[in-house]
């Protein structure tokens, strides 16, 4: 009789609390997932639309050679907007930036600088969707990029040149520059930061010893990130390629070391060329590596090519780095853009 009684009293009220809960959580798991699926689809879609548009405007240029002024007429799908911008870059010539963002929230922002793969982030000076960026390492060169583009820009229109900014507070007038150039930061003790609590660095080094100026950029998220960038302080022009650096994380170690000894040939060449009593453009690959080695007491480069003037083309010394990993596929590639500098125009290995 007792089993029967039971049977006819159902569900109890905690028993159906329990049911209801458990319903409650595979229904937010299966939202959730969904959503990452439509999040993902729509990320494609960006890459999809500006791999679309670079074809479009390679195809363009054939007959005319100089990208669009404007992003009309480029395909693009439902729900995706482009940021455009076109420019003369007097290192590059005639280029473009595209960036695609969504209409839909949490979806990232994509970019391609002048026909370049897409990737996360924008282009310098354009906005970011919903969804894009939060990782320090896009967020930060993003924010470089834009910082040194905005003075450069500044610069240009005001008749200065790079070396007349500075982050430093001993340097009103330069920090004043700086700030003019980029209005959306300010100063915060002896930083410039913005609202995200990025912090901008920028001066300019002396002369000292045969060593030719250079003006060093960074910006950097306490114990985050730093991403920085060296310049003629003349025009600006870019002698490192930009690094980005993630603390407690060096990613390819030969990446980072061939990143980190990369900026050894641009400062190290006019001091070996002062020490020689010659110019920079007299010096060929060889000259360079074994002079550098006398003076340092230990060889770091090898020399692969580079005859005097330039480019040049560097390995690092397996010797040298044996304990730390195979380096012998590394390069540096090197050229003379004049005025005493040299300019890495890229690192690999």
């Amino acid at each position: 009789m007792s089993n029967k009684s039971r049977s006819n009293q159902g569900f109890t009220l905690v028993e159906l609390i329990i049911v209801i809960v458990v319903i409650a959580v595979l229904s937010t798991i299966g939202v959730v997932g969904f959503n990452s699926i439509g999040t993902r689809a729509e990320e494609s879609k960006l890459q999809s639309d500006i791999n679309g548009a670079i074809k479009k405007i390679a195809a363009d240029m054939v007959d005319s050679e100089v990208p669009p002024a404007n992003a009309d007429g480029l395909p693009k799908s439902d729900g995706v907007n482009y940021q455009y911008t076109q420019e003369y870059d007097h290192y590059r010539g005639e280029v473009y930036c595209i960036t695609a963002t969504s209409t839909k929230n949490g979806v990232k922002t994509y970019h391609s600088d002048n026909g370049s793969a897409p990737k996360e982030g924008a282009c310098p000076g354009h906005g970011y969707g919903t969804g894009s960026p939060s990782s320090p390492s896009v967020v930060g060169p993003q924010k470089l990029n834009t910082f040194v583009s905005n003075i450069k820009a500044h610069a240009q229109a005001n008749g200065l040149t790079v070396a007349d900014y500075s982050s430093e507070s001993s340097e009103p007038a330069k920090q004043a520059n700086a700030l003019a150039a980029n209005p959306g930061l300010s100063v915060k003790g002896d930083y410039i930061v913005d609202q995200d609590k990025y912090r901008y660095s920028m001066y300019t080094s002396p002369i000292i010893d045969g060593y030719a100026p250079y003006t060093y950029a960074v910006v950097s998220l306490s114990n985050t990130v730093s991403v920085y960038i060296y310049m003629r302080p003349s025009d600006g022009l870019v002698l490192r390629p930009p690094v980005t650096e993630e603390s407690g994380n060096t990613g390819d170690i030969k990446e980072y070391y061939t990143s980190l000894y990369s900026t050894y040939p641009m400062a190290y060449m006019p001091y070996v060329a002062s020490q020689l009593d010659i110019a920079v453009d007299q010096l060929d690959a060889t000259t360079f590596t074994d002079t550098l080695a006398d003076l340092a007491g230990g060889s770091i480069f090898t020399p692969i090519s580079g005859e005097p003037g330039g480019p040049w083309v560097f390995g690092l010394d397996q010797a040298t780095f044996g304990e730390v990993g195979d380096f012998s596929s590394c390069r540096i590639h090197a050229s003379n853009p004049g005025q005493g500098y040299v300019k890495i125009d890229s690192y690999s290995c």
